[in-house]
């Protein structure tokens, strides 16, 4: 090994040396003899003409030029043998930072991962997404997404683009290779994988030609797919599959490292192959659109291409429109509604590591007092200031390695509990790890916090006078009036801080704790739900579907302890659902100024199952069959006949073609996309009006919900055996997933600021315990001269509150101020909350006040004799 060989070669130069000044010696003390000088007296003159043999070996080993090597040795050997006098402390210093660094290093690895680090794919860079705009009532700031009409023409007319692709999900049933299983499929262009310059390793990618209608029957199938149904069968290429009661060719498998982060999970992938159905004349935006860019093309060259294309597209639309677009890069489109709480959690873990370096800092302080009398014995025989200042701080940069080295035990520990607890909808989270990135960010944030804690410790060391400190009794010494005020200084610091942390934590409890109890407009206990999808070979048709929801329904509302069964296209809280334009009866305006609204398909028992309250006239039942009937949410009445009876009222969903419906009934609103959003207008339509293959069934029952699990699915194979049925959630579990984004970011920004409060308080004890060690003396004169117990305490109590008060008060300022940056973080909850504002106040300044009693009663207990014969 190098540094074996380099050692082995010091040694003997340093042995060398030393043979090289004894020779020297022993020659000049010869001389000396032989002119009659006597041996003792000889070689006592030959030292003196030399000189200091230290000096000069120190002075060789300079010109060596690994002096500063030797000196570097020394002063870690010296730090670790002081570390090594005062246990306790060193205990307390490197588990502070362990927890400091270890939990930065977690937080960081997460956002290194997710944010940071380029998407997987060749020139990432190059990699976007667009989205539409439109002027009507459409229109987003944040863009629509793609027509796929408008994609056709974007086809053509590129030319800013190496590749575009179109991408949209469907659920199919896989069968004939054992249970049934529904699956999330994504169709795509064929330009996709190529596009994001992804090969199979075993079979090929879609050709050009199989992304059209009648020649889309193949498929690439996901690894872990492949894997798990396919037992990893290297033969699986260009076999048949059934998807939906069709034959299927499989084409290709992906690569085990292969990831959407953009989707959620896929397991299969089919050609998009745009049927006529899906042009819309005006646009159905329903898609997603990736392109890749050519070289040396600039973002703001290409959207002006396509706002150009957009102009040519929106003068062949009757309807007056405006069509623009959006272009934004892939990977800030991946993480959009994960960064800012990311960057928080980063945000919040590095105060509690800035605290802990102003505890360490404290503490250095405090035995820089003590550590006087030696430092200056040290400068008294030659050590400059520099070098001194260099000791403190190789000191310090010692105990930080010690906590970086333990850091990285504890961020290893922490990493695997986040990641277990973290939301599903965080993108990129198995991508996660400690690699390379991750222990360089460790060894430089260890290197920086060393020097943090040490500057000023070591500033003050060196710039303390000699002479004074040789004077002083090393059993009375009590740090400065200027080492007092900067010790308070840094509480005031780390209270300040603690608060700015504590104050985000309550906004953000205070957020949940609304979001969790807003009025949903629904129930959720005891009700069962159960994704469907019905495949058009064996139900054709919109008559055979109805018939099977009917027996379903049936079947399922004779089931011990059901109360209520019902069925929908969409699950509640599963996000933007199907939208589209109202028409009333007798109105003459443009379709896009139309009013908008979410509609949902579903059977009479919908409004029983959840509990949702009919406000106005009834809800349609089987009766209806015949007749084009519909309910409207309370938002939608108001909207469409503000102030008037909406009972018997005919509108159309859709353009002048679409059917006349009735109004039959008005119902509460309901939080149906998300729970931080207000209810959208919406319509609600009897399930055998609107052809849907998929569906969720809704069972509420009058027991616990694990005991009809068994008995539905057995119901539902009885009907379909080749049905696949999904595992059955309940609303609690649907709830719970859709504030899970919430609750992650609470519980980790509340965890580090309860850790910051306890830093804080650690911080504010040591310092008033030791301020109260160091006037011991005074203490007892006070006593010894009439104060009272109950007056020492205060004097106590109120000195050590003076630096706390002060922290809080700009802390609180400084919370007013964070919390307006993350206001999106928030819902329904000001950044200046009163509530609260003022209970963390009060945590803090009583927390605060019980640091400072405690040093204050043991103060009372000193005995003023004893303390004035200490004196």
């Amino acid at each position: 090994m190098w540094w074996w060989k380099r050692r082995k070669q010091g040694q003997t130069r340093e042995q060398d040396l030393a043979r090289e000044i004894r020779d020297h010696l022993a020659l000049e003390a010869e001389e000396r003899t032989e002119s009659g000088v006597a041996p003792r007296e000889a070689r006592y003159a030959a030292r003196r003409a030399f000189g200091n043999t230290t000096l000069a070996a120190e002075l060789t080993r300079e010109v060596w030029g690994w002096a500063w090597w030797d000196r570097l040795k020394q002063d870690v050997r010296y730090g670790l043998r002081m570390l090594r006098k005062s246990p306790a402390f060193t205990a307390a210093a490197v588990l502070s930072l362990a927890l400091g660094i270890g939990a930065n290093t977690a937080i960081f690895s997460i956002i290194h991962a997710v944010l940071l680090r380029p998407l997987p794919f060749p020139d990432p860079e190059r990699l976007f997404s667009i989205h539409e705009t439109e002027s009507g009532t459409l229109g987003s700031s944040e863009g629509l997404p793609v027509s796929a009409l408008h994609f056709k023409t974007w086809q053509k007319e590129f030319r800013s683009f190496e590749r575009i692709a179109l991408l949209g999900w469907e659920s199919l049933n896989l069968t004939g290779t054992g249970e049934p299983l529904r699956l999330d499929v994504e169709r795509v262009s064929a330009s996709l994988f190529p596009l994001l310059g992804v090969q199979p390793p075993l079979g090929r990618n879609f050709l050009e030609e199989e992304d059209q209608p009648g020649h889309d029957h193949v498929v690439i199938l996901s690894h872990s797919l492949w894997r798990s149904r396919f037992q990893s069968d290297q033969g699986i290429i260009g076999r048949k599959i059934m998807l939906d009661g069709r034959a299927f060719e499989v084409v290709g498998v992906l690569p085990a490292g292969f990831r959407a982060p953009w989707l959620d999970t896929v397991d299969l992938w089919k050609p998009f192959a745009i049927r006529d159905d899906e042009l819309s004349p005006i646009g159905d935006f329903n898609y997603d659109c990736l392109a890749r860019l050519k070289k040396g093309i600039s973002p703001d060259r290409a959207l002006a291409e396509i706002k150009v294309v957009q102009n040519s597209i929106a003068r062949t639309i009757p309807e007056r429109i405006e069509l623009g677009a959006v272009l934004t890069p892939l990977g800030d489109e991946t993480t959009a509604k994960s960064r800012e709480g990311l960057w928080l959690l980063l945000a919040a873990v590095g105060t509690v590591l800035f605290i802990v370096c102003i505890n360490i800092a404290n503490l250095l302080l405090a035995r820089a007092t003590v550590r006087r009398r030696e430092l200056a014995v040290r400068a008294a025989i030659g050590a400059s200031r520099a070098r001194l200042c260099r000791q403190m701080l190789t000191e310090s940069l010692t105990i930080s390695a010690l906590g970086g080295g333990a850091g990285l035990v504890v961020a290893n520990s922490a990493l695997g509990l986040i990641l277990a607890h973290a939301p599903a909808t965080i993108p990129r989270l198995d991508e996660v790890r400690l690699d390379s990135t991750v222990l360089l960010f460790a060894f430089l944030i260890s290197a920086v916090t060393g020097i943090v804690f040490g500057f000023l410790p070591a500033w003050r060391l060196s710039q303390a006078a000699p002479q004074d400190a040789l004077k002083s009794d090393a059993r009375t010494t009590s740090g400065s009036r200027a080492s007092g005020r900067l010790r308070r200084l840094l509480v005031g610091c780390e209270v300040g801080l603690c608060t700015v942390c504590l104050a985000l934590a309550g906004l953000l409890m205070h957020s949940f704790y609304r979001l969790i109890h807003v009025d949903r407009g629904f129930a959720v206990e005891r009700i069962l739900n159960l994704n469907l999808a019905l495949p058009s070979t064996r139900y054709p048709d919109m008559p055979a579907r109805t018939r099977f929801v009917r027996r379903l329904l049936d079947q399922a509302q004779q089931l011990p302890g059901v109360v209520a069964a019902s069925v929908s296209n969409r699950e509640l809280l599963s996000g933007e659902g199907s939208n589209n334009f109202v028409t009333l009866q007798g109105t003459k305006v443009p379709l896009l100024e139309r009013p908008l609204v979410d509609f949902r398909c579903i059977s009479p028992g919908y409004f029983r199952t959840f509990g949702i309250p009919v406000v106005q006239g009834r809800v349609f039942d089987e009766a209806d069959v015949h007749h084009r009937v519909a309910v409207l949410s309370a938002k939608t009445a108001r909207m469409l006949w503000p102030g008037q009876n909406p009972i018997g009222r005919h509108f159309r969903l859709g353009d002048e073609e679409s059917p006349l419906a009735e109004v039959t009934g008005v119902v509460g609103d309901v939080r149906g996309t998300t729970l931080d959003k207000l209810p959208n207008p919406t319509v609600y339509l009897p399930y055998w009006q609107r052809d849907r293959s998929d569906m969720v069934l809704a069972v509420t029952t009058a027991m616990d919900t694990a005991a009809i699990r068994t008995a539905l699915r057995d119901e539902i194979h009885k009907l379909d055996a080749e049905l696949p049925v999904p595992a059955l959630r309940t609303m609690e579990q649907v709830l719970d997933r859709a504030v899970a984004p919430r609750r992650f970011q609470l519980t980790l920004v509340l965890l580090f600021g309860v850790t910051a409060l306890l830093l804080a308080t650690m911080g504010i004890y040591g310092v008033v315990s030791y301020s109260v060690a160091q006037r011991r003396a005074e203490m007892g004169i006070r006593m010894a001269l009439g104060a009272t117990a109950g007056d020492v305490r205060r004097l106590i109590v109120r000195q050590g509150l003076a630096p706390v008060t002060a922290g809080w008060a700009v802390g609180v300022l400084g919370a007013l101020a964070v919390a307006r940056l993350v206001r999106s973080l928030l819902f329904e909850t000001g950044a200046a909350d009163q509530v609260t504002l003022w209970v963390v106040s009060g945590i803090v300044l009583l927390v605060a006040a019980a640091a400072c009693y405690l040093p204050g009663r043991r103060a009372t207990r000193i005995d003023p004799i004893a303390a004035l014969r200490y004196q």
